[in-house]
């Protein structure tokens, strides 16, 4: 209730940039949680495709000759799923029709 009527004070006296800080940092961090808990339901897939960003970013000698760093691991995230899939391990939650 006082919040009420200290709230058009405070806005007042507080920078926007301020007020506004908080609700992007939180939503910031909602966005980034979600992919980090799709990685870690599926480790097999998840940390190898990690593992391989920061070499991407970091190498002076990228694996492909100038392909977008972020493409690398999309390519070999597939290949595990579709590779697993095809072998019968099923990590990336794919599903064949069956036979």
């Amino acid at each position: 209730m006082i919040g009420g009527f200290i709230g058009p004070i405070i806005r007042k006296i507080t920078p926007r940039a301020a007020l506004l800080g908080h609700p992007r940092g939180v939503s910031v961090a909602f966005i980034a949680m979600r992919p980090a808990l799709e990685m870690f339901m599926t480790p097999v897939i998840g940390i190898v495709c990690f593992s391989v960003i920061p070499r991407e970013l970091v190498r002076r000698r990228p694996l492909l000759p100038r392909p977008p760093c972020r493409l690398v691991p999309i390519g070999v995230g597939t290949a595990i799923a579709w590779g697993s899939t095809a072998l019968g391990f099923n990590f990336g939650g794919l599903s064949r029709p069956a036979s």
